[in-house]
């Protein structure tokens, strides 16, 4: 035997160690007393009850061949194995345990036996040497009982050569710490530790190769004392005390540093098995096998797990039980797995395992259990048992109330949500109070925009007048706020997994804030909703004939939509439209009893009671402020011609109004910071949404977010209204409606009154010039005739007409009249722009020579931003307002037909 503190050879009597004076007794009795060792070695004294003579006798000549291969029958299979293999099996085991221990002991003392880094180095010194020992030891009674007897001295000879990689990973860590503790506080430390790992092992390792299954790596890990030394560098003698303890205590918790140590540790121990397969070849010319590889247990291990996971198709589970134990028979899981598939269905498998020391008995007894849990559970679970094994494994709710679950959804909701009170949590499923109900109809309106579902589950994380955000479980989604307070839905069909991260709750990609919950209460609400997604998912694979569907009890969506009166129904189809696309809007359910369907009545009833500071009911009554802003709107963005303005939204900052948008009777007028101005035609609007501060018309984004945030739901409710009313309107009977009057005409801002729609058209008995005159007053926006100018227009006039003669004098010719001038510069000289004349237009753009294109090639006039484009080419037309270049180009267009017609 070995010291186990210095490592010197003594007699196997011996009591005390004649070099370093180590009790070898108390050591010993230490270590063997832990629940580790204890159970280590109760396996131990079971797998030496047999020899290798009383193995052979056992199996007698039938499973061994004329080679002396041993043949083990494997259901329909006749597995052979090499001579010797009884030997590598029994090693295979002795050295898992080993291994095993070694790992428990080291590993299971952190935060328990120690507390501390210098605790650690106190027990590893203590408690390592012993496992060694022990190690040693029971391998130089294996080489004894399996008839190796002379290899025994060559056995110890080799391991005395040797040094503990572990130990001495230990020793520089050790000395490291004595050297900081010497720098922060002058204290003495044992540099004797370095002594412990003399004449035991030294030497390169071979690999793990995975000898406990998903405990340890097969790669070599890198040494820690050296990072650590670079630790005791940087500390330095000028630092306290405290940062010391803090740089231990990081290098004492950090996991990497506990596995590389423990690496070591073990392929410690595997050297010790490198040593004694080295010494029975050498005396006697024996080498045992290698059945198992580390591929073949991956192999072996992969199909395990698919086996657990049911992946396999029932006509295959029989040959991939036959190829897992095939490749790796050692393991009692495996045994215990084919039996709860294939009970005694395996020929040969009671001897197969029992040639391998796998316990038969205890596997099957498992497996029996298996069988009947399994049979339990598909009774209570039905088709849903084997997924909610495996989603809901470490489930809480799913551990107590499996066994309880019954073909009643709503009872198994249940069941659940009266195990534990969460904080903030309420079961809305059967009652709900009327402060309840509030906060639920806020939650409707604002991320829970429930259809057909039925409400549960409620979170409350924030509510109150501006904004309300939580979490609402229904038989069909899960509605929530995000981190940017924005309203979610995830069907109950698409969640994947959820999550707990601090105080977020995470569903599949998505996160919601649960803050508000108490912290201890987190973990459990997590649970609960995780397993009631899952018992609603897989409702009707659990045997419950109407699946999710379950009965509205307490009518939430009714009480939110109903005041007690309703649509007239004189309205027709409109009624149907109305009520249809303004379900979840609580203001339509206030006004929607005084709608008429006069069209007139209906947007006063809407617009009368707006109160915000940003938009403007504008249809019966403009003030002179107000007016400023319709001006500048119109001025800007809004081409209201021919339209009845009802609503203006003030979207700048300093009140200008010129961005921002309009409705009118028959489009919405739109513009953002430093974009184009848009149109969207009333009659062509399929989809409108809103939220807290933006309307979303068929996909298209429009901001109200200057409105006042108390007003900003309100607002929105009330635009989604009007825009409805606008569009049902073609739905309404004839016999009730009403034309729409143009109280305030603000669109005379165009020169035109909407109740004299006039026509142009040329008249040959007028001169040319005259008809121009004419198409101007009755279809030119004023803001474009602005930059128009006629001879006829007076002094200011002729003053630009001569200012573009001179510009444009090369291009003209003798007998060319100038008909039509578009003055494009900023001073207003004429020098740049367009003009018309009898032979066709010249024009000159910013920085460019004069162009000139003929009434012939003018084929085809239309606008690109503030360009007007003539049969092809540009034009520049920056003073024209984007949103009137169309009529811009409409208008170039009729005056050249004008000409043309003359000329003709």
């Amino acid at each position: 035997m070995f010291c186990i503190n210095c490592g010197t050879k003594l007699p196997d009597e011996a009591k005390f160690c004649f070099n370093c004076g180590t009790k070898l007794e108390d050591l010993l009795n230490s270590i063997n007393n832990t629940p580790a060792v204890q159970e280590e070695e109760k396996e131990i004294l079971e797998l030496e009850k047999e020899s290798v003579e009383e193995t052979i006798e056992e199996y007698g000549e039938e499973i061994v061949d004329e080679n002396k291969n041993i043949v083990l029958t494997l259901g329909n299979r006749k597995i052979e194995l090499p001579p010797y293999s009884k030997e590598y099996a029994y090693l295979e085991k002795l050295f898992d345990l080993k291994m095993s221990l070694a790992y428990d002991v080291f590993t299971g003392s952190f935060n328990k036996e120690h507390k501390d880094l210098e605790g650690m180095i106190l027990f590893a010194k203590d408690k390592i040497p012993t496992i060694y020992e022990m190690t040693i030891n029971q391998s130089s009674s294996f080489l004894n009982s399996f008839g190796y007897n002379d290899a025994v001295d060559t056995f110890l000879s080799y391991i005395g050569g040797l040094r503990s990689e572990f130990m001495d990973e230990l020793a520089s860590i050790a000395e490291n710490y004595e050297e900081i503790m010497m720098q922060v506080e002058e204290a003495e430390f044992n540099r004797e530790l370095r002594k412990a790992s003399r004449g035991m092992w030294q030497g390169g390792g071979f690999g793990i190769g995975g000898a406990i299954k998903g405990a340890i790596t097969a790669k070599a890990m890198n040494s820690v004392s050296g990072a650590f030394h670079s630790m005791a560098n940087s500390i330095g003698n000028a630092n306290t005390k405290s940062k010391a303890e803090s740089e231990f205590r990081k290098f004492y918790e950090n996991k990497h540093n506990i596995e590389v140590l423990t690496d070591k540790l073990l392929r410690d121990i595997l050297r010790v098995r490198e040593s004694l397969e080295k010494s029975i070849a050498d005396v006697y010319g024996v080498v045992l096998p290698e059945l198992f590889t580390k591929d073949k247990r991956n192999q072996s291990l992969d199909i395990y797990e698919k086996l657990i996971n049911k992946e396999y198709k029932d006509e295959d589970v029989y040959d991939r039980i036959l190829d897992m134990l095939e490749l790796y028979p050692k393991d009692e899981d495996y045994y215990v797995i084919a039996m709860t598939y294939k009970l005694d269905e395996v020929e040969g498998l009671k001897e197969y395992a029992e040639f391998f020391d796998v316990s038969y008995k205890a596997a099957r007894k498992e497996a029996i259990e298996n069988r009947e849990y399994n049979a339990k559970l598909q009774e209570k679970l039905g088709d849903a048992a084997d997924i909610f094994e495996n989603l809901l494994e470490d489930n809480v709710y799913y551990k107590e109330l499996k066994f309880r679950y019954e073909k009643n959804l709503v009872k198994n909701i249940e069941a659940a949500v009266n195990l534990d009170t969460i904080s903030k949590v309420s079961y809305i499923y059967r009652k709900v109070d009327e402060q309840l109900e509030k906060k639920l109809f806020q939650a409707f309106e604002q991320y829970a925009n429930f259809e057909n579902d039925v409400p549960v589950l409620y979170y409350e994380e924030k509510s109150n007048n501006k904004k309300s955000e939580g979490i609402i479980l229904t038989n069909k989604a899960i509605y929530f706020t995000n981190k940017e307070g924005a309203a979610r839905k995830v069907l109950i069909s698409d969640i994947r997994s959820i999550n707990l991260d601090g105080s977020k709750m995470l569903i599949n990609n998505d996160s919601t804030s649960i803050y508000m919950m108490d912290s201890g209460d987190r973990a459990l609400f997590i649970h609960l909703i995780w397993y009631l997604v899952n018992i609603i998912k897989y409702s009707k694979m659990s045997g419950i004939q109407q699946g999710a569907e379950i009965p509205d009890i307490v009518m939430l969506r009714e009480k939110y939509y109903g005041n007690g009166a309703q649509v007239d129904s004189n309205l027709g189809e409109a009624k149907t439209y109305l009520e249809n696309n303004l379900a979840r809007n609580r203001k339509f359910h206030s006004i929607k009893g005084d709608l008429t369907g006069k069209l007139g009545l209906d947007i006063n009833f809407i617009l009368c009671d707006l109160r915000c500071d940003r938009a403007w009911y504008i249809y019966e009554k403009v003030d002179g402020s107000v007016r400023t802003k319709v001006d500048n709107a119109i001025s800007t963005y809004a081409n209201i011609k021919g339209e009845i303005p009802l609503l203006i939204y003030d979207g700048t900052a300093f009140g200008s109004a010129k961005e921002g948008f309009m409705i009118t009777d028959q489009a919405i007028y739109t513009k953002v910071f430093m974009g184009n101005p848009e149109r969207i035609e009333i009659s062509s609007i399929n989809k409108i949404s809103v939220n807290s501060e933006n309307l979303f018309i068929d996909g298209r984004e429009i901001s109200f977010n200057m409105i006042d945030s108390d007003c900003r739901v309100d607002f929105g409710k009330t635009v989604e209204i009007l825009l409805h009313r606008l569009i049902a309107e073609k739905y309404c009977p004839d016999d009730i409606k009403t034309k729409l009057k143009n109280r305030l005409k603000l669109n005379r801002f165009f020169n035109y009154e909407q109740s004299k729609k006039e026509s142009f058209v040329v008249n040959k008995e007028k001169t040319i010039q005259e008809n121009i005159i004419e198409l101007l007053k009755i279809d030119c926006n004023l803001l474009i005739r602005n930059y128009i100018f006629l001879l006829s227009d007076g002094e200011m006039a002729i003053k630009r007409y001569n200012n573009a003669a001179k510009v444009y004098k090369p291009l003209l010719s003798n007998n060319e009249r100038a008909l039509f001038l578009f003055d494009n510069t900023v001073g207003g000289t004429g020098k740049e722009g367009l003009m018309i004349t009898s032979q066709g237009i010249i024009f000159k753009n910013f920085l460019s020579k004069p162009k000139k294109i003929m009434l012939d090639d003018i084929n085809d006039i239309s606008f690109n931003g503030t360009e007007l484009l003539v049969s092809g080419v540009s034009i520049f037309a920056n003073n024209i307002p984007k949103h009137l270049m169309n009529e811009f180009s409409v208008l170039i267009k009729k005056v050249i037909d004008i000409v043309k017609e003359y000329r003709e």
